[in-house]
């Protein structure tokens, strides 16, 4: 009698979190909606979580947790107290000099200073695009790491309520 074994990979991985209290950001934003309407400008405290999985280190870390906090809580401040416009929303009409931004939707025209505002390149100031953006700006920080090679997956939520929120997640090809 022969038996055959097949061994069968697994997708056993490591990951590490990061959700803490001062992950956040508080912003001013109007999204618009699939049937051409808008809801009013209002402002949210956003709260971010970030998971990280991949293979451990020689010190049998996927990536210092210190190392993430920092770089969403760079990401939180960038962000936090700002009046975030999406640049790529073709429902809006967005015109900005050195110092105010125009936006403008349907009959209302909204000017604020330059300074107060952050330009996303996203097609709509929701958690889904935000949480979007936050895992690509994460994704361009690790790829300048050396960890880059070791990392699976990169997942990024991003809530603006309790208990309302949107994640993003990104596949890493290289492990």
């Amino acid at each position: 009698m022969t038996i055959a074994y097949c061994l069968v990979p697994t997708m056993n991985t490591y990951a590490i979190e990061t959700s803490k209290e001062a992950l956040k950001f508080s912003a001013a934003h109007l999204a618009t909606f699939a049937d051409g309407t808008a809801e009013r400008l209002h402002g949210h405290n956003y709260q971010v979580r970030a998971r990280l999985e991949g293979d451990l280190d020689k010190a049998g870390m996927v990536l210092d947790a210190c190392v993430l906090k920092q770089w969403v809580r760079e990401l939180c401040d960038e962000l936090d107290e700002h009046v975030l416009v999406a640049m790529q929303n073709p429902l809006l009409e967005v015109e900005e000099d050195e110092d105010e931004v125009v936006m403008r939707y349907k009959g209302k025209t909204y000017v604020f200073p330059q300074d107060d505002c952050v330009l996303l390149s996203i097609p709509n100031t929701t958690m889904e695009y935000l949480a979007r953006y936050l895992a690509e700006r994460l994704r361009a920080r690790l790829d300048m790491e050396p960890a880059a090679d070791r990392m699976r997956e990169l997942s990024v939520t991003v809530s603006e309520t309790p208990g309302q929120s949107a994640s993003w997640t990104l596949q890493f090809g290289g492990a």
